[in-house]
């Protein structure tokens, strides 16, 4: 039988960092409040970073309930510029308030949100989830986005949540990267030797926190009675593998809200060497089985995640290490169970950071 596995497609890696870039007043505004927008110039992509000239502009748009994914803006305001009518009208230009920082009025979304193609505001009965921005000058050549990973070299969306009235969980800490759907497909590592401070805050509307309780697998492990928890989970103390994070909070009408996350512990590195005739790349062994062997000196750890486990993070799929000497460290493992009538994408998860295919494929 002719094997078909290959690379498949190269994921983008994309971290929300925008509230970083840009800050709102109120502080966690909803869908109904007048917002005030803050852009901070020297963060994300940097773009417009010590820009001179008084022409910085917002592309802006909203992603409401009828958005057909994540990031599908509607009721942009201007075109872009070049791409239809005056892309720069008083209502979208930012007021430079100090060195690197500008303010833009938005006041209340549902009005302002005029989509420039058909001149219909947000109606009401429409959620509005977030808004949109790039940030630019008139004619679009520099721009102000959030960092970029998409290596086309411009940056991505910014992105300014909107809350409901009543109790909204926030995670302050660790990081937690949301874009690739399932929390198994991007969670927070951690060695047998580390500790993961966690950080939970409530932003509370109209009401007042009760209690935040944390749970680890089901097990409560502490209870708060106020808007912050903190808690340090100690990955000694746990088996290796996934562990679900999960916080509850309680606000004092009984109303209740919840956040979670995987935290993984990794196995200790198993020391193996190379079996013999394998080379880095894929190696075929039989109809249902293959070896992949990575070069990779300098790095802790590396999953394989791909097709045949959901490109979840799977211990099962934790590599080995041949370790030659500092500067000769290759990382191999065997799947089997594969399916020979069916193409595989899969790619090095490293460090918990670095998202790779496979660098030896001809596809």
């Amino acid at each position: 039988m002719k094997w078909r596995f290959s690379i498949g497609i190269i994921l983008i890696l994309s971290f929300n960092l925008s509230a970083q870039i840009i800050t709102s007043t109120p502080s966690y505004p909803t869908q109904y409040d007048s917002i005030i927008i803050y852009f901070d110039a020297t963060l994300g992509n940097r773009g417009l970073m010590d820009y001179s000239g008084n022409d910085v502009y917002a592309h802006t748009g909203v992603i409401t309930e009828y958005s057909t994914h994540p990031t599908e803006w509607r009721y942009v305001i201007t075109p872009w510029p070049g791409q239809g009518s005056n892309p720069n009208i008083p209502k979208n230009k930012l007021v430079n308030i100090d060195t690197n920082l500008w303010k833009l009025i938005i006041g209340y979304p549902h009005e302002y949100y005029v989509d420039h193609e058909t001149g219909m505001s947000v109606p009401y009965e429409e959620d509005i989830l977030q808004l949109a921005f790039v940030f630019r000058n008139s004619d679009g050549s520099k721009t102000g986005r959030d960092i970029d990973f998409d290596s086309n070299g411009q940056g991505d969306d910014i992105f300014l949540d909107l809350f409901d009235p009543g109790i909204t969980m926030l995670i302050e800490e660790p990081f937690i990267d949301l874009s690739y759907g399932d929390p198994l497909r991007s969670p927070v590592f951690a060695s047998l030797t580390d500790t993961v401070h966690i950080v939970v805050k409530t932003a509370t509307l109209g009401t007042e926190v009760s209690s935040l309780k944390l749970y680890i697998d089901d097990q409560l492990e502490t209870v708060v009675s106020d808007s912050v928890l903190y808690y340090d989970f100690i990955a000694i103390n746990y088996d290796c593998g996934a562990k679900n994070i999960l916080v509850i909070g309680t606000d004092t009408a009984g109303i209740t809200d919840s956040t979670s996350f995987f935290i993984m512990v990794n196995p200790p590195i198993k020391d193996a060497e190379l079996p013999e005739g394998v080379v880095d790349g894929i190696n075929y062994l039989d109809d249902n089985s293959i070896i992949l062997s990575l070069f990779a000196p300098f790095k802790e750890f590396i999953y394989i995640i791909g097709d045949f486990n959901d490109w979840k993070v799977d211990t099962s799929f934790y590599m080995n290490r041949h370790y030659i000497n500092y500067n000769n460290i290759h990382y191999w493992l065997m799947i089997d169970s594969l399916d020979p009538n069916e193409e595989y994408a899969f790619q090095y998860l490293v460090d918990g950071e670095i998202r790779i295919a496979d660098p030896y494929t001809e596809k």
